[in-house]
């Protein structure tokens, strides 16, 4: 017995001294280096900074003058479209803050909330706000959605964005952005000769930011006048709408608004392979000579073109217009081309003009509507206003 318990301590000393092997074994021993930290990874190659918040208001209104006994206006079952975009890379629309409301003649509807709705999944990404309607016969109905918005400006880091392959096939989220669309005529003779006359028969020679660099510059090159008062307005200044007509009629008058030669160079873009949209948002422009700092709310439009492992690239041709355009290199950093910083004055509201696969009002004014809306009327006008109220600083 007494030998059976002299090899039981035995074994147990011996499991206690390999264990206490082990575990000497496993941490760093004395006077040994230290292994290295792991270095941070890099920064994006695109950052946001300086976010600043605003209240802002959309409201349409639709008036008719009457021509006979009947009322001017006559709807049913009818449904008004305002496209959204809740997350774009440059600013952020809070969902919670959606506020729609209507009144009919000089009567509030008290039960639109419980009929609006957002309709998610449409073109590029985007959400619908939906205004509905059961019925209405008057002469003037208006209606408005407030929302609480955040902007960021933006920096991009351009060595990094030069050393960008081009991607064996790009993601699936971007399809979109490489097809046609109202005014955005990708598929356009005019908009592949731009691509073929700055790039050649191989795009893929020279690295897609810079591609993308090039192919934005010979588009705003293929203008000779361009109109800066890109709202068309009717009595007192009510804003009807944006002038666009798009890349193709642009590129055949070699002349157009500012948004056109964003459409030109969305196409060309589009044309030449690399995913590219539109953004149109609400923002802040300064008045006159902008010497008192006083602003104006109006509709802004710039774009983005998308890069792997960068995301959405921000540019604004009419920045890099007036920039001596034609002296710029390839492989420098470009005004108006991934560094925005005025973007933070500027909320992202759709991706497109118009809603996608809506009927197109000569003045483009981003919403539109479902169902049919009768008119008895000498005269329609349809006009909108915007209000954007600057509520200081956001948070990252």
């Amino acid at each position: 017995m007494r030998a059976a318990r002299l090899a039981l301590a035995t074994s147990l000393l011996v499991v206690a001294a390999i264990g206490s092997l082990g575990s000497a074994q496993s941490g760093p021993s004395k006077g040994a280096p230290a292994s290295p930290p792991v270095p941070p990874p890099p920064p994006p190659a695109i950052v946001r900074f300086d976010p600043r918040v605003f209240d802002i208001k959309f409201e349409a209104i639709i008036a008719g003058f009457p021509n006979s006994d009947q009322p001017a206006l006559q709807m049913e079952q009818l449904a008004f479209v305002l496209p959204i975009v809740f997350d774009s890379p440059t600013s952020r629309i809070d969902p919670s803050s959606m506020k729609p409301e209507m009144w009919f003649d000089n009567t509030k509807d008290k039960t639109l909330s419980q009929r609006a709705k957002i309709e998610g999944e449409k073109h590029l990404g985007q959400s619908w706000a939906i205004i509905p309607l059961a019925q209405f016969q008057g002469s003037t109905l208006r209606w408005t959605v407030s929302f609480r918005g955040q902007a960021w400006s933006v920096a991009a880091d351009d060595n990094r964005l030069n050393q960008i392959a081009w991607p064996r096939e790009w993601p699936k989220e971007v399809a979109d952005a490489l097809k046609p669309q109202l005014a955005i005529e990708s598929d356009a003779p005019a908009v592949k000769a731009i691509v073929a006359n700055t790039l050649g028969e191989n795009a893929r020679t020279r690295p897609p930011y810079v591609a993308a660099k090039e192919i934005i510059r010979a588009s705003i090159l293929s203008f000779r006048g361009v109109q800066t008062d890109t709202l068309e307005r009717r009595g007192l200044g009510r804003i009807v709408g944006m002038r666009v007509v798009g890349a193709a009629q642009a590129l055949a008058n070699q002349q157009g608004s500012t948004h056109d030669v964003l459409c030109t160079c969305i196409a060309a873009l589009r044309a030449a392979g690399i995913p590219a949209r539109p953004v149109i948002g609400i923002g802040e422009i300064k008045k006159g000579n902008g010497i008192n700092n006083e602003t104006k709310t109006t509709f802004l439009s710039w774009g983005q073109f998308y890069l792997p492992d960068a995301g959405w690239v921000s540019f604004d041709p009419e920045e890099l217009r007036g920039n001596a355009v034609r002296q710029l290199k390839p492989f420098d950093p470009w005004p108006g081309i991934g560094t925005l910083r005025d973007l933070n004055r500027r909320v992202a509201m759709t991706y497109s003009f118009m809603p996608e696969g809506l009927t197109p009002p000569a003045f483009p004014a981003c919403w539109s509507f479902q169902g049919t809306l009768g008119v008895y009327a000498n005269r329609l006008e349809t006009y909108i206003s915007l209000q954007m109220i600057n509520r200081g600083k956001g948070k990252n």
